[in-house]
């Protein structure tokens, strides 16, 4: 089957991912103010789009050399 980046971490499925991250982080009492780089993915926009965006590539990536070792 064919790759399809909107079935597996589409923008809804990694906002989702992000917010569950956030809550977790939350939940166990982490401070995110006291990592500035985590609370930058939480707060910048921007930054976080750059995220979802770099984790879709190198998903999209390692899943396609993954099924090409499959077809050999």
């Amino acid at each position: 089957e064919d790759y399809e980046e909107e079935d597996v971490m589409n923008e809804e499925v990694m906002e989702e991912a992000m917010s569950y991250l956030k809550n977790q982080y939350l939940n166990h009492g982490v401070k995110l103010e006291d990592y500035p780089a985590l609370n930058k993915l939480f707060v910048d926009e921007a930054f976080r789009s750059e995220v979802i965006r770099k984790t879709q590539s190198n998903y999209k990536i390692s899943y396609q050399s993954a099924m090409a070792s499959l077809d050999k």
